[in-house]
């Protein structure tokens, strides 16, 4: 899928957990399937707002990067599902599966993943 400086955004909201009025986030470059010590240059603009996090691609191209949230109080995780969006030119061009299954769920703090 393209992406376009300015004009593309990812957003993914975190179920029914909030980062904080504290939370910043950094964008690193890829080193194969795990981030590097890198900043990215791909994206303009990391914006964190309660349990959302929203991208703006900064140049065209694909989404070859990793955000990491930092200035968080203690993290612990809510129970919930991970949704998302890609908005191109302000047009939602893909989201989550609408199938609750097949969403990523979160592991609540103190329970058990599985």
């Amino acid at each position: 899928m393209s992406l376009y400086a300015a004009e593309s955004k990812i957003d993914y909201t975190f179920g029914a957990q909030s980062f904080g009025t504290g939370a910043l986030c950094q964008v690193f470059t890829s080193n194969g399937n795990m981030p590097s010590t890198t900043m990215s240059d791909l994206v303009s603009v990391c914006a964190v707002d309660a349990s959302k996090v929203t991208v703006t691609m900064a140049k065209t191209g694909s989404a070859n990067f990793h955000v990491q949230l930092t200035g968080i109080p203690a993290f612990g995780a809510a129970a919930g599902k991970i949704t998302g969006n890609v908005i191109n030119f302000g047009t939602t061009v893909s989201t989550t599966d609408a199938d609750a299954a097949k969403q990523i769920a979160m592991v609540e703090a103190g329970t058990a993943a599985g």
